[in-house]
């Protein structure tokens, strides 16, 4: 971890090896200026918890590449979408979706059909192989999670904790853009 200053603001980096990439993790410290308030701490932190909870369940071995996972998901959740539509959601340019789906489609998780909609568009249609894949893939990460909540947490934290999920949700929707 080391400071630097950029000319308006002292910014914090840190560097991780994971996976055989560097992430590097830049974030405006702001305490100096203004006064911290409580919320504010407790929205760092929660932010931090949450990135270091995502990432913690990711590149263990034999997990599904999250762009996969997410793609399949959004299928799952939304129905046939078109490539545009699905790189929209996946807040993704359209390219990285064009590389994506391909890989898909050869290993039978997607296929493409006609949108009745405009016959000049395809939609990319979750398969019943695909959803099959992604429930074990999900599967495979609530379990990793119970494991981790049996192991880490007792009775008392455990009861906290159900109200977490409540009260992400509850967060997220008051981050969507209107």
């Amino acid at each position: 971890m080391g400071m630097f200053r950029d000319g308006n603001h002292d910014l914090m980096y840190t560097g991780e090896l994971y996976t055989g990439q560097l992430y590097v993790c830049v974030r405006a410290d702001y305490r100096h200026r203004m006064p911290s308030t409580g919320t504010d701490d407790l929205a760092d932190r929660l932010r931090a918890a949450v990135g270091a909870f995502v990432r913690a369940g990711r590149g263990r071995p034999g997990a599904m590449p999250e762009h996969r996972a997410q793609t399949l998901g959004f299928l799952m959740r939304e129905g046939p979408l078109t490539v545009a539509e699905l790189a929209d959601r996946r807040q993704v340019r359209h390219q990285t979706l064009q590389a994506t789906i391909p890989d898909l489609e050869a290993e039978g998780l997607v296929r493409r059909e006609p949108d009745p909609r405009d016959q000049r568009a395809r939609l990319v249609v979750l398969t019943d192989g695909g959803l099959a894949t992604l429930r074990l893939e999900l599967d495979r990460r609530a379990g990793l999670i119970a494991a981790a909540i049996e192991h880490h947490l007792d009775a008392d934290q455990r009861a906290v904790l159900e109200q977490v999920p409540d009260l992400l949700h509850r967060l997220a929707g008051g981050l969507m853009p209107e």
